[in-house]
This record gives C-alpha cells, structure tokens and sequence, in this order.
C-alpha cells in the first residue's frame, strides 16, 4: 500500500501494521497501479493481452473459458528480476517528510507460479493454478536521519497473498466458450521494525508482527468466434475479502511493554476485462485487452482486540481510485515448433497523492515491454524472455520513480 510510515511514540504498532499490509500486484516486479503482471510466461511476453485467446493452466487467471481444448499438461514458472524505487520523501514520520536521507532502493526478487489442465473430455477441462498476485516485501535500514528526534530506522516486512485456483471451462457450440473458477485466497503478513528515538529522551522502539488469514473469490469468463479471424471476450473477478488476524508486539528498549492480537481486513478488489484476439494469418495472432480494477473500497483499518497506549485502532485513511490497464501483445510462429512474441501493457495509479510512501510501494503510471521465444521438444512447451518497466510521478515538488526488470523462464510437460 502507499502508506506513509507516520510512526508515532503511541502508534508505532499500528502505523507499522498498515506498512507491513504492503499488498501490491507484483509492486516488486515493478508494476503500478497494483496491477498484477499476470500468470505464465508466455501470456506476460505478449503482455498479457491474451484473455481471447486458448491456453493452458494459466488461463486460470486470463480467462477460464480458454482452457477448454488444451492437452492434458502441467507447468511451472520462474521470474528472477530487480528494480529500482525512488521516493523524493523518503520516508515519512509523523506526518512529515525527509526525516531521513536515504531516496532510493534497489532489490532483487524472484517470483514464481504453477498449474495443470485436466481435460474431461472433448469439450470440457479442469485448470488447477497457483501464484501469488499481491504482494511486497520491505528491507529499509537508514542510520542518517535529517530531523533530530529519530536516529535510525531498520524495518523488514514481507505481506502478500498466495492463491490456489481451480477452475472448469466447456466449450458451449463451435463459437462459444465458457469458464468459471473459484480462487482461495491466503493471506501472510510478518514484519519488524526499528526506530531510535532521542526527544525526550533516548530509547529503541521495536514493534513484531505474524499474521494468516483466508478468503474467497470467484472468476468467470467468456469467449466467442465472430468469425475465423477475430475472437472476443469478457472477464470478470468478484474479488473478495481475506480476514487476517495475528499477535502484535511492542518493545522498549528490548523489553516487551504491550502486547495484543489485532484484525485485518484485506480487500482484494474486483476486477473486469474485455479483450479481442485477431488471427492475421495461420503464423501470426495479435491480442489487446482493456481492464478495469476497483480499488475504490480498498482500506487500512486495523482493529486491535485489547487496545492499549500504543497498540491502538487504526482508521480507515486511503482514498485509492479505480485504475485502468491496456495489453497489446503479439506470437509469430516459424514453423510448427518455434515462435517469438512480444507485448506492451500500460496502467495508471491506484494511491491517491496522500497516501503514497517509498516505506510500501511508489504507484507510478507505467509503462512495460517485453518479447521472448517458446520453443517444443517432445512433450515439452519451453518459454523464456525479458520484461523491463518504467514509469515516473510528480505530486507537488515530490517525485516518484520506479524502474526494473525480470526474465521469465516456462516449463509445460503435455502428458
């Protein structure tokens, strides 16, 4: 989330809490908007522009109704990369600004998914998947402070859901598809934080937190041949709500002073899609999706069961918007066994200004490209290819950047 580390002698804890809820659409994957890049890598080199198109498991996440007709295969996905983050704040304090001199991070990650496809018969399959559409992890650590009541700060969070899908998808007539699938949704957030204070006096403030929870949403989706060249379709996610509850903790001077478990509600917003997949020739498929996710009712609250001094209630404060995103996304293929592909995707931000903050994520308009190879070998669907992200932000004198990279590398075995 873009929340601003307003650390405060009383709400130390929960400002904390609302950090370490830092749940972001592969954010570390350089994304915006919190939009997620997607699932599989051949449907992120064509920048994900693919929800009119068949596939395999990891049409779980594009578009149920496109698993229908696939063989029977599993497959798994590894996403090594690195980004850069800078924040013109830093972070903040309090409600104030450049407490501390450290602007920009870098950090590597990597990522990965998986899945299967169980044809039931000509007509109908079932796709199973998992992955992991948000999440963030902090490593922040700064000894050079700019304002005389704090020292240093060292926090390391890492919040994010992981989600298991199963899906059913039938081909309804020649032209008409259709999918549905249900996704469970499991919520982590662990974290600690460090902060020395001098004013009025010298001490180390140390705050921990753990905490599970589960959801549920469903997805559905739609697929029609208009004609031989052009398909179209439709996608929709409920979203749904994950209730995470844990044990929060706070330390002075490395003595436990408070302790209670809290509760956390993490919205996980619904989201629409409307695509087109147009067939120029039998060597060459071009996509373009437009989506649209409702971030409108996402919301910080924490609720601690035994408030205290410093383990107190936290309001809702975001006022995050809807955020859109264009896919545009092409495959050639070179005979039967090779192809190459390449996309463009596009989104816009989801924080409203006042809630962005370099301690969660910096929500940037964005803009990506990335291209890459599929080849076969036997039974063997082998992908591989680069994505890289760049995007900037200006909200007053304050500027915000985030640019990046990762290499995707597939691996589907047809049974």
């Amino acid at each position: 989330m873009g929340f601003s580390l307003r650390l405060s002698l009383k709400k130390l804890p929960v400002k904390l809490l609302a950090v370490l809820a830092l749940f972001v659409f592969v954010k570390g994957a350089f994304s915006s908007g919190y939009e997620f890049d997607g699932v599989g890598s051949g449907e992120v080199l064509k920048g994900g522009a693919v929800s009119a198109d068949n596939g395999g498991w990891a049409h779980v996440y594009w578009n149920p109704a496109g698993i229908a007709g696939s063989p029977k295969q599993a497959g798994l996905e590894a996403r090594p990369g690195q980004m850069n983050v800078k924040d013109g704040n830093s972070i903040k304090i309090n409600g104030t600004d450049n407490n501390f001199a450290k602007k920009h991070q870098d950090s590597s990650f990597i990522l990965g998914s998986g899945g299967a496809v169980m044809p039931l018969n000509e007509k109908s399959a079932l796709g199973f998947g998992f992955f992991t559409p948000l999440m963030n992890s902090v490593d922040f650590e700064d000894d050079k402070s700019l304002n005389p009541l704090y020292s240093k700060i060292d926090t390391k969070s890492f919040a994010g859901l992981v989600v298991a899908n199963v899906s059913y998808s039938v081909i309804l007539s020649p032209k008409f598809s259709a999918g549905f699938g249900l996704n469970a949704l499991n919520g982590i957030l662990n974290g600690e934080t460090k902060l020395g204070v001098t004013w009025p006096f010298t001490l180390e403030l140390k705050t921990k937190l753990s905490g599970t929870g589960l959801g549920f949403e469903g997805i559905g989706g739609l697929k029609y041949d208009f004609n031989d060249k052009l398909t179209g379709s439709a996608v929709f996610r409920t979203g749904g709500t994950v209730k995470i509850e844990g044990k929060a903790k706070a330390y002075t001077n490395g003595a436990l002073t408070e302790k209670s478990d809290f509760t956390f509600k993490v919205k996980q917003p619904p989201t629409s899609t409307i695509g087109a997949l147009y067939k120029y020739d039998k060597t060459l498929k071009i996509g373009a999706d437009f989506s649209q996710t409702w971030w409108n009712g996402f919301s910080n609250k924490i609720t601690m069961d035994t408030p205290q001094t410093t383990l107190v209630n936290q309001p809702k404060t975001f006022d995050w918007r809807t955020s859109i995103k264009f896919r545009l996304g092409f495959e050639k293929s070179l005979g039967d066994d090779f192809s190459y592909m390449g996309g463009y995707a596009f989104d816009t931000p989801a924080i409203d200004k006042d809630s962005i903050d370099f301690s969660s994520a910096v929500d940037v308009p964005m803009h990506r490209f990335s291209a890459g190879v599929k080849k076969k070998l036997s039974a063997w669907d082998l992908t591989a290819g680069l994505l890289y992200g760049k995007g900037s932000r200006k909200e007053g004198a304050v500027k915000y950047s985030l640019e990046g990279w990762f290499a995707t590398f597939g691996a589907d075995y047809r049974f």
